[in-house]
């Protein structure tokens, strides 16, 4: 809303509004935020307490009504950044982050010198599987924050997304090596070894991810794969045993499955699986 007239926070107001503030500290929520709808009732044309009372609902994750102050605010102060930025957050924590990103947006185009703000926008795009565009707004924020572990993964496991392998190696080998302690990415790091035909250190990381993550079809497929390219077949077969568990239907692998059954000399159930694999992709040359 343009031409608003800024009010003065009354007395009594600023009084509430320290109060919500101690109130938030010793964090006594409900209390906080009964003082700032108090506040507003007397001073209900001031945007700090709509902004302070949005940013109390979302830390008690009441979203909805976090959005409401927020856009409250944000019609009182509508070139305040921030505010833009806080009601993204919004969106993007409870996964609407096609809203999320429109309003990071908006906040550039309202503060581009607030070169954080990359991240927000990077993280948005890469959450909604935009890695393409997400690599260049990591890219912008790693030029200026180089050192921020979580972009710089996240960028990594774009690189990977986007079939540009090389760049994905040259992130999650250094930043293994910088911080094994706090990288999460074992995975990602396996697929993209697996897919540089490194297969002993894939088995290594995707291992180690799926020590965590034992559900992580996509890792136990490739670690299987990887079983199988260095001829340890008794372990890929038991990764497979695994994988038809978890999903039997999974059929675009029976053609590895049936090869590694007839290197170890299982010849029946090799053609089983082959048979099952033309079934369904009877178009599939190499069966």
């Amino acid at each position: 809303m343009t031409g608003v007239a800024w009010a003065s926070i009354l007395p009594e107001a600023n009084t509430l509004y320290q109060k919500a503030c101690t109130l938030e500290y010793q964090e006594q929520y409900s209390a906080a935020i009964q003082a700032l709808l108090q506040a507003i009732n007397i001073s209900p044309r001031e945007s700090m307490l709509y902004t302070k009372l949005g940013g109390l609902y979302a830390d008690t994750q009441d979203y909805d009504n976090a959005l409401k102050a927020y856009k409250k605010a944000l019609e009182l102060k509508p070139k305040d950044a921030f505010i833009y930025i806080s009601i993204g957050g919004i969106y993007e924590n409870t996964g609407d982050y096609d809203n999320a990103l429109l309003y990071y947006q908006s906040a550039q185009k309202l503060f581009p010198d607030y070169k954080f703000n990359y991240l927000n926008i990077a993280n948005a795009q890469y959450l909604n599987k935009n890695y393409k565009d997400s690599i260049k707004n990591y890219e912008a924020f790693l030029n200026v924050y180089p050192e921020h572990f979580e972009a710089r993964e996240n960028l990594a496991n774009s690189y990977l997304m986007e079939n540009d392998i090389n760049k994905a190696m040259s992130e999650y080998s250094a930043l293994y090596k910088k911080n094994p302690t706090d990288f999460n990415s074992y995975g990602n790091y396996g697929i993209a070894l697996y897919k540089t035909k490194d297969y002993k250190k894939a088995i290594e990381f995707l291992s180690k991810e799926l020590e965590k993550n034992p559900d992580n079809l996509s890792c136990r497929v490739t670690l299987a794969l990887s079983y199988q390219a260095v001829e340890e077949n008794d372990k890929a077969l038991a990764e497979y045993t695994a994988i038809f568990t978890q999903e039997p239907n999974l059929n675009v692998i029976r053609f590895d499955y049936a090869n590694l059954l007839a290197d170890m000399g299982q010849n029946k159930n090799a053609i089983e699986q082959y048979k099952l694999y033309i079934d369904k992709y009877p178009d599939n040359g190499y069966a």
